[in-house]
């Protein structure tokens, strides 16, 4: 993890650095190189650092895999009241663009630090798992006198000194291949529900959602609707979901139909008062109706995928719970981007 730090802070620092170099004359290239080092770092954050994260919380319990989904949610949440201060601090977009990227560059900063923290303290778990055994006067190998560990059992944890090196590859490969379908399997629905949540929310958020513009008059609300209704929004709502997702829990059938309901949600924000559009017309021009689609997008995201996640960690045995969170992180991550290409496809579409 400490390396998906390290490529952020390493790719922010350009990213910033652009922002002071005229591209007037070629603003595509500007544009390209800017994506190019975003997605190095999104490869960084989600690819590196988010899974790494989802698959330790895995090994405790849900709670902790709850308190790692909220922590990503109230990221969002501070993201986008940084966003607000940026504009209301200056109207120049530049200069808004380098103060956001400048307070990315410090959190990114203020997570390795917190990371390195972490690394100096001692897990409570190990040292609770070795008083259980020294005071577990039945456990096999010890012995009730001197609570020494006999010499067959500490020999059992080898494998004879004649086997071949061979042999015991394709044995642990085979092993490995099993883990992963046994995985896949037992968690199947869960994985769908997260796959299916991810796809419907990123179809509308954020790209479907930032186009939707106010038909207020007040020149205040529209300037900062999109930011306030759409993002912030977005993110209390999902945070929420979240938040609630371990005190209500609802069985994995229940979750995976909430999971494909929420596709009724892109046409109904697709009526909204999007712009520009080729194709169709307003058909529902309400900043309330917009409001209440966001509010129910975000809240049954954030409460679906946490307890999708919690539901497929805990359905996976202890040792390999770890496995089952790296690949709901790249599930997840491939679901999104199926998603952003979907999304794409509604707005050429409208």
């Amino acid at each position: 993890m400490v390396w998906g730090h390290l490529l952020v802070v390493v790719v922010f620092i350009p990213t910033i650095a652009l922002t002071f170099i005229n591209f007037d004359d070629d603003q595509s290239f500007f544009f390209n190189l800017s994506m190019g080092l975003i997605s190095i770092a999104c490869f960084g954050s989600l690819g590196m650092m988010a899974g790494g994260v989802l698959g330790l919380s895995a090994l405790f319990p849900s709670k902790y895999t709850q308190a790692v989904m909220i922590g990503q949610s109230f990221a969002g949440v501070l993201a986008a009241l940084m966003s607000i201060l940026c504009q209301a601090v200056t109207s120049d977009v530049i200069l808004n663009g380098r103060l956001y990227f400048g307070f990315s560059l410090l959190m990114c900063f203020i997570s390795l630090a917190t990371y390195y923290y972490l690394t100096t303290l001692t897990p409570p778990i190990e040292l609770e798992d070795v008083d259980g055994l020294i005071e577990n006067e039945d456990v096999q190998g010890f012995d009730d006198g001197d609570n020494e560990v006999s010499i067959e059992t500490q020999a059992s944890h080898f494998p004879p000194i004649d086997s071949e090196i061979s042999s015991e590859n394709h044995e642990e490969s085979a092993q490995n291949w099993t883990m992963y379908t046994d995985i896949i399997k037992k968690s199947a629905i869960d994985l769908t529900t997260i796959s299916v949540v991810l796809i419907v929310t990123l179809a509308a958020y954020p790209g479907l959602t930032s186009l939707v513009h106010s038909t207020s008059r007040n020149h205040t609300w529209n300037s900062y609707f999109s930011a306030v209704a759409s993002f912030l929004l977005y993110n209390c709502g999902d945070l929420i979901g979240r938040s609630s997702a371990n005190s209500l829990r609802l069985p994995r059938k229940y979750l995976l139909c909430i999971a494909f309901l929420r596709f009724l949600l892109i046409p109904m924000i697709a009526m909204c008062n999007v712009a520009p559009r080729a194709h169709t017309h307003a058909m529902i021009p309400y900043d309330g109706v917009f409001i209440l689609l966001v509010i129910l997008l975000s809240i049954s995201h954030g409460f679906c995928i946490t307890n999708a996640t919690i539901g497929a960690t805990m359905s996976i045995e202890k040792e390999s719970r770890e496995l089952a969170g790296s690949i709901i992180s790249l599930i997840g991550v491939t679901a999104a981007m199926m998603g952003g290409v979907f999304g794409v496809l509604i707005i050429k579409l409208i």
